[in-house]
């Protein structure tokens, strides 16, 4: 057996809030809290010291065990609109960001053109973060620049895991699972995957109360998209095994259906695809979410089907892939 171990920055236990509040993330007035997942200030420097604590000793403890063959940072990073934070915490940082790109606030005001709409600011403390309002809409490049500080803080918090994990973990390949669809967190996925080893992303063309999957031209934009990334192979990390949700339980993959996506996936350019889940959790917020074994571990005939689709799927690779697809620049003359 061999794994790839993810780092457990996703969340964080009751303790290190209450010891740190300035590590929970906000948004438009509501404060995250602790009992769901991805709730971290991503410019919290109290965070950020605890996240080097922690992966610091799991790569000094496992990143050299056999067993280990890559890790994933993070998961899903940006997820669950955790991409954007609007605490205390990230407006003093997003003000420093702002001052270091801009050296004056009148350099800030003339390329913004804050004469508009009388928006002239004094000082970069003046800045508010555009959260919810009730009037009409904030500047947008207020917008456009507090967007970017999101994006260079969350690469920022990649870079640094990927970073400790080089160098006590060296050989072993980096990458974090981006969440479909790829196109909606405000991080520069391209600017990300210069600190990654390799792309993989989670493939659940349904979710929830969905009555439909997503159709297939969509699904497609998603694999071509993380493909075009490196333009290399990649992986698919969470594979849908069946039901998915939190909550609620829309459709019900029809049989032969999850095959059809791991085809569409390997024709895509993957080159690995591990399903979510093995077996279906007994307890938690992901209790609903079907894995290849039932919460008593049967379904064994699921199993076995699974091994002899699989050698299937080895032969199917082989034709559909050879090494990797360049893309290609078609002009036609009229």
């Amino acid at each position: 057996m061999t794994a790839i171990l993810g780092t457990p920055t996703a969340t964080f236990p009751p303790w290190l809030a209450k010891k740190f509040p300035d590590i929970i993330q906000e948004r438009d007035g509501i404060q995250r809290t602790i009992g769901t997942r991805r709730q971290a200030c991503f410019s919290s420097p109290n965070y950020r010291k605890a996240v080097i604590k922690i992966v610091t000793a799991m790569a000094k403890h496992f990143g050299n065990h056999p067993v280990v063959i890559g890790w994933q940072i993070d998961n899903e990073i940006g997820h669950e609109g955790s991409d954007i934070d609007h605490s205390q915490t990230s407006l003093k940082a997003f003000r420093i960001w702002l001052k270091n790109k801009y050296k004056t606030i009148q350099n800030l005001n003339e390329t913004w053109g804050n004469v508009f709409w009388g928006m002239i600011f004094n000082s970069f403390e003046e800045i508010p973060i555009p959260g919810r309002h009730v009037a009409s809409n904030f500047h947008p490049s207020l917008i456009q620049d507090f967007y970017r500080f999101h994006s260079d803080t969350i690469i920022d918090f990649v870079k640094l895991q990927a970073q400790i994990l080089r160098k006590f973990s060296v050989g072993r390949p980096l990458t974090t699972n981006l969440y479909p669809s790829p196109f909606l967190p405000i991080i520069d996925m391209a600017e990300l995957a210069t600190y990654l080893d390799y792309i993989s992303w989670d493939n659940y063309p349904t979710w929830g109360e969905q009555e439909a999957p997503f159709p297939h031209p969509f699904i497609s934009a998603m694999q071509q998209y993380n493909r075009g990334l490196k333009n290399l192979p990649f992986t698919v990390m969470e594979q849908i095994s069946g039901f998915q949700g939190h909550d609620l339980l829309g459709y019900l993959p029809a049989p032969g259906q999850t095959k059809l996506w791991m085809k569409h996936s390997i024709a895509h350019g993957s080159n690995a695809i591990y399903f979510f889940r093995y077996r279906t959790a007994r307890f938690g917020q992901e209790q609903l979410c079907y894995g290849i074994l039932d919460h008593d571990k049967k379904r064994q005939n699921v199993i076995t089907n699974f091994k002899k689709e699989s050698k299937k799927l080895k032969n199917t690779r082989r034709i559909l892939q050879k090494n990797y697809f360049r893309l290609r620049l078609l002009s036609y003359t009229t």
